[in-house]
């Protein structure tokens, strides 16, 4: 199975590409990321005629968005192969020209663009949910992207805890009622638990809150701190 994300939007691109990746995971596979840039003459081809040792159909992501031409000419001609195989492959991209458009089209079997609309906010909520499912790539891109459209750091922060904040709550009880939260942020939460070992949410919330402290006494640089502690969700 081929399916194909693209467009000037490139957060909201990787997000439903990720979404969608995880649709397509079954028991004992698991999602593999891969850089086209990275991947030597051949390899897609491989890839699409290989077979699991584990069992069950793998899902491979790849990152076309970035690549030269030599290596995009390699995946448009790979794209049928890739269709036929058992296992999914999801390709991410950026902008694209008409004549690549209809190729993908043509191979694809399920295929969407994101475009960026110029009078659209950004949405700091979106910062909590690439939280949620522990998306470190996403969450890299959401917080250049908040950056761009305005938001401060301490906004971030504020979203980040936020999220945090209900993770806690929704593990430490059996209802929304009985911590005072909607169902929809609850339930969210609930099922993101998984993703995160015991403590692991207590910890993150100490390290996000000491990024607050620290900055504010003087001690470190807010931007590079909080960059850090994205990079170790």
């Amino acid at each position: 199975m081929l399916a194909v994300f693209y467009g000037n939007d490139t957060v909201k691109v990787r997000l439903k590409a990720r979404d969608f990746a995880e649709s397509k995971k079954q028991e004992m596979t698991e999602v593999v990321d891969l850089e086209l840039t990275e991947l030597g003459p051949g390899q897609l081809a491989g890839l699409a005629g290989s077979v699991s040792l584990f069992g069950g159909a793998q899902v491979y992501v790849i990152d076309a968005s970035t690549a030269l031409v030599e290596a995009k000419s390699e995946l448009l001609e790979a794209l049928p192969e890739l269709a036929r195989s058992t296992d999914t492959f999801i390709v991410i991209d950026g902008p694209l020209l008409v004549g690549t458009s209809k190729i993908y089209k043509a191979a694809a079997d399920h295929i969407e663009e994101h475009k960026r609309r110029d009078d659209a906010g950004f949405n700091n909520f979106a910062l909590a949910d690439a939280l949620l499912k522990r998306d470190k790539k996403s969450l890299w891109l959401l917080l250049a992207e908040a950056r761009l459209a305005g938001s401060s750091d301490e906004e971030i922060i504020g979203i980040l805890w936020w999220q945090l904040k209900t993770m806690r709550l929704a593990a430490a009880s059996t209802s929304a009622d009985a911590v005072g939260l909607k169902d929809f942020p609850y339930n969210k939460a609930k099922r993101a638990l998984s993703k995160f070992k015991p403590g692991e949410i207590e910890g993150l919330s100490r390290a996000l809150l000491s990024v607050l402290h620290e900055s504010r006494a003087g001690r470190g640089d807010l931007d590079v701190a909080l960059e850090r502690f994205v990079l170790e969700v």
